[in-house]
């Protein structure tokens, strides 16, 4: 007995749940060929995709502008910089907790 594990990110929600569908149909497709038996076949976790709020966008880019550094904008689906940090900031806590003016600060602290 074997396992094989898959991890399979996307921002198109739809696109991911395709390439697992994709994956399971060929895990069966092996198992017929082969003449195996394919025990299991779980999803662990499949969270949504989530972009980040365009202000904070927006202050990180300002900020990184204002200290003279080179920034980028890329695709993360790191669960603790894009996932859950979309989730809980966006802009009108961005202007509750006035972090536009303190995240040059704490980029500077980088």
């Amino acid at each position: 007995m074997f396992c094989v594990a898959a991890d399979t990110r996307d921002i198109d929600e739809e696109r991911r749940n395709q390439v697992i569908e994709k994956i399971h149909e060929t895990a069966i497709r092996i198992t017929k060929t082969r003449g195996v038996k394919l025990t299991e076949f779980h999803i662990i976790n499949q969270d949504p995709p989530a972009l980040s709020d365009e202000a904070v966008v927006n202050a990180m880019e300002t900020a990184t502008k204002e200290l003279n550094l080179t920034s980028k904008l890329m695709i993360s689906r790191a669960y603790h910089d894009s996932l859950f940090m979309a989730r809980y900031l966006q802009e009108d806590r961005l202007k509750r907790f006035n972090l536009a003016e303190n995240i040059i600060q704490w980029i500077a602290l980088i």
